[in-house]
């Protein structure tokens, strides 16, 4: 059971609901459109444990630690990817960038894409609030393991 929010959460469940509006409602090509955007309050949290002399790396995840907490794990090039999530961009150029740096399928990489923003948006761990028109789908402001390979 979630540890119950230490915060007035009201805002929060009205983005979650505005978002899970979207994702039921939006086709993957309009979905592609919209500009993921970290959502404030997440931190990207990395796990170590000695060996030896020094620490390895164990896991990482992405944390959003206020409002209501939600995590989900993943790997390198998927962090990589996310880090990319700052409003300014669609989706499908983020996918484009992600296939060209991994020499993956365009539609691979858009299906992957796709794939972790509903995952995260549904997470509350993005936020879809920004079409490239400046239009916004939200219409105010508002443990899983993912890998590409």
């Amino acid at each position: 059971m979630d540890d119950a929010p230490g915060e007035p959460i009201g805002e929060l469940l009205l983005e979650r609901f505005a978002t899970q509006n979207i994702l039921a409602s939006c086709r993957d090509s309009k979905l592609l459109t919209i500009r993921p955007r970290l959502s404030s309050g997440v931190h990207l949290v990395e796990e170590s444990i000695q060996q030896g002399e020094t620490w390895e790396p164990k896991r990482m995840y992405l944390e959003r630690r206020s409002g209501l907490t939600r995590r989900l794990a993943f790997d390198w090039t998927v962090a990589g990817f996310v880090a990319r999530f700052d409003g300014h961009r669609p989706l499908r150029a983020l996918a484009a960038e992600l296939a060209k740096q991994n020499n993956l399928p365009c539609e691979q990489a858009e299906a992957n894409g796709l794939q972790l923003v509903r995952k995260l948006a549904s997470l509350g761990l993005v936020t879809l609030d920004s079409y490239p028109d400046g239009a916004s789908p939200v219409g105010r402001a508002s443990d899983s393991v993912l890998s590409f390979s």
